[in-house]
């Protein structure tokens, strides 16, 4: 059963990772701003070299940009490209707020992710991270609440490989924590 569960999240993953990838190709035609998928996706990566898990954030920056202005009252005006002075502390702020890993229940990200850089391509904001970790576990908690305050049919989905092991991971806005065992 947890084969064909880790088949169905992998394909579900493709399928959506697709749709976002098609559409941010402008191969559907909508509205100018208008998605009818209200979806993100995260890659985190732990790197036993370096002793740290690399992030990367894919949003659709017309919908980061919307969350932050209701949030923050900002208008960073990523979605123009535009990288205004000081615009990393409200994206880190958000992601902090949003996005926790959980290693034997102790908090590894807290307040401690690594703005590395970010670039908007494919309609998408794309924000990578990094955060230290020295430890080992085969028991991660991952709680992903993205967007989730802007829509309520948000679905976020992530895979997670640590060591040798890979996991997709499917969050909405009544699902924000997932347990990982390997």
């Amino acid at each position: 059963m947890r084969n064909f569960c880790m088949h169905f999240n992998l394909s579900l993953i493709s399928v959506l990772v697709f749709l976002f990838s098609f559409h941010a190709e402008g191969k559907i035609k909508e509205k100018a701003t208008y998605h009818p998928v209200h979806v993100s996706y995260t890659n985190v990566e732990y790197d036993a070299q370096s002793k740290e898990f690399k992030m990367l954030f894919k949003i659709f920056v017309d919908d980061f940009d919307k969350v932050l202005q209701q949030k923050y009252h900002v208008s960073l005006e990523l979605q123009a490209g535009k990288k205004k002075s000081g615009y990393q502390e409200y994206i880190t702020k958000y992601i902090n707020e949003h996005f926790k890993i959980f290693a034997d229940n102790k908090d590894i990200t807290n307040n401690k992710l690594k703005f590395s850089h970010s670039e908007v391509r494919e309609k998408a904001i794309w924000l990578y991270y990094n955060c230290r970790y020295n430890g080992k576990s085969a028991n991660f908690e991952i709680w992903n609440s993205l967007m989730t305050d802007l829509y309520r049919d948000q679905t976020n989905l992530l895979i997670f490989t640590y060591l040798d092991n890979q996991t997709a991971l499917r969050f909405t806005n009544s699902e924000t924590i997932e347990k990982v065992s390997f």
